[in-house]
């Protein structure tokens, strides 16, 4: 099945950042196979098996596939492989599989540069270190929980209530006998500027955006523009 990415505006804002890498990747492994930041576009990987964050992009593998084809791993921070698959030159997007044949992340890709790419790689195989090729954190998920994650009444009775409680954002309401999970980024924007910062009130406040982070802090003539690259339109 064919799947095509939409948002032409978005691609632009990516394609003149490191995104979805990390500021600080290199995109360039120890032979000199070099992946142009216009190449990927975004990414989204999700695992529901014990990995660790951040991931990163590890195998270039010309050796499978045809002439306009390629295959890629993507591996966590212990460099234990999470899902792979195979990109075509003449698509925008590939899906991952984990060894499971779960699908476990997307990634979305210029088609003329992806065909660079691909005829650089060859029938040949190529590795990137951790350091060279990090994706952003915010690009990877881990499902994973170390506390109650499914509640299974069956035949069984429940003479008690049964508490769940959200955190990290998660919050629940009652409308009309109906409950909601709100998560977050769901609440609307107060507009309220910023008066203070961990409770200090200062008169000079010095911003920088983390280089593994997708927020982007812009300095204007009279204010500052904190906005992140996949909200840009």
């Amino acid at each position: 099945m064919k799947h095509t990415i939409i948002n032409r505006e978005f691609r632009d804002y990516a394609a003149e950042s490191m995104y979805p890498f990390t500021d600080t990747a290199l995109l360039v492994n120890a032979q000199g196979v070099v992946i142009q930041p216009e190449v990927f576009l975004d990414a989204l990987i999700y695992s529901m098996n014990d990995v660790e964050q951040p991931f990163y992009l590890s195998d270039l593998k010309g050796t499978i596939g045809d002439a306009d084809e390629m295959g890629v791993v993507i591996k966590d921070d212990n460099n234990k492989e999470i899902c792979s698959g195979v990109i075509t030159e003449s698509e925008d997007n590939c899906y991952l599989y984990d060894s499971y044949d779960r699908v476990n992340g997307t990634l979305v890709y210029d088609s003329s540069h992806m065909s660079q790419l691909i005829r650089r790689v060859g029938i040949l195989d190529y590795e990137f270190s951790k350091t060279q090729t990090p994706f952003l954190a915010e690009r990877g998920y881990v499902t994973r929980t170390s506390g109650l994650s499914v509640i299974e009444a069956e035949s069984n009775i429940f003479s008690k209530d049964v508490y769940i409680v959200g955190a990290g954002g998660v919050h629940f309401t009652e409308e009309a006998g109906e409950v909601y999970v709100h998560l977050l980024g769901e609440e609307s924007l107060t507009k309220r500027p910023i008066k203070t910062i961990n409770g200090l009130d200062l008169r000079h406040v010095w911003l920088a955006a983390h280089p593994e982070s997708a927020v982007k802090v812009e300095t204007l003539s009279n204010s500052l523009k904190l906005w992140k690259i996949t909200d840009a339109d």
